[in-house]
């Protein structure tokens, strides 16, 4: 009996020496979200809009998957409206042609924004006042999602 005990001590043994020595997979890779800085160069004119490029850096370690950047302006008063929201105008910024949306780590990419100059009054919008809006997912899609709003300086 006491032969037989030690034998299921021994596999006990072994079996949880396998599997505390086994990691499971992290899925939290983690982006910590001041490692990516974003520049804005100053607007392009055309007859009939702004073009403003958005260069968005990753230092982080790991790589940014659909990036979505959105450039917002705010009015100069900062009043918000009757649903106590800002009346903010933001821009869908498109990768460039040979750009993905997805960054590894020290990658530049460059996005353009074309904001029509008919939607552009110089009384409603705060031309000093750029926001950005990064939408994205660090290392794979569905996990481990980012999100990160502010002024321009907080992206620098």
């Amino acid at each position: 009996m006491s032969r037989k005990l030690f034998k299921v001590g021994m596999l006990i043994s072994v079996l949880l020496l396998i599997f505390s020595s086994c990691q499971a997979p992290s899925s939290a890779a983690q982006i910590d979200i001041d490692d990516i800085q974003v520049s804005v160069s100053d607007p392009h004119p055309s007859t009939n809009s702004l073009t403003y490029t958005i260069d968005v850096v990753n230092n982080s370690k790991v790589m940014i998957k659909e990036l979505s950047v959105l450039l917002g302006f705010y009015p100069p008063s900062n009043e918000m409206d009757s649903k106590g929201d800002y009346n903010r105008l933001m821009f869908y910024c498109k990768p460039g042609v040979s750009a993905g949306i997805n960054i590894e780590p020290g990658d530049v990419t460059s996005y353009t924004a074309v904001i029509p100059i008919s939607l552009l009054k110089e009384e409603l919008i705060n031309f000093n006042d750029l926001r950005i809006h990064l939408i994205g997912y660090a290392h794979e899609v569905g996990e481990n999602r980012f999100e990160k709003s502010g002024p321009l300086s907080g992206f620098q």
